[in-house]
């Protein structure tokens, strides 16, 4: 499955999750529903922090440190950063990069 595909789904049962709100009575249902839909925000999100954004759509901000594909040729996955508009390391051969995740705290922060 692709990642439009599963954000498609996950904000389809989100927006079902909002209408069955909209139509629930009982306060404890409602609460049920929120809950649930509360969930899918959460996936939504965890899913947009794992998504590859292509360089031709847009840059991360200058020092943030962050992980790159490379192509023409280098192909394989590195992290690097941008310093005044350009890249420290790789320059033309990053073609996608995302944001690195949280560090890794330990104990129930990282669960």
């Amino acid at each position: 499955m692709k990642h439009e595909e599963a954000m498609q789904i996950l904000q389809m049962y989100k927006d079902e999750m909002g209408q069955r709100i909209d139509k629930a009575n009982a306060p404890e249902v409602k609460d049920v529903y929120q809950w649930q839909m509360d969930g899918f925000d959460m996936a939504i999100d965890a899913l947009n922090q794992t998504a590859w954004i292509p360089v031709g759509e847009r840059l991360p901000d200058d020092f943030e440190h962050v992980l790159v594909t490379l192509g023409n040729g280098y192909d394989g996955v590195t992290y690097d950063w941008r310093s005044n508009g350009d890249w420290y390391d790789w320059g033309k051969s990053i073609i996608a990069w995302m944001p690195l995740p949280e560090p890794y705290k330990g104990g129930e922060d990282n669960d």
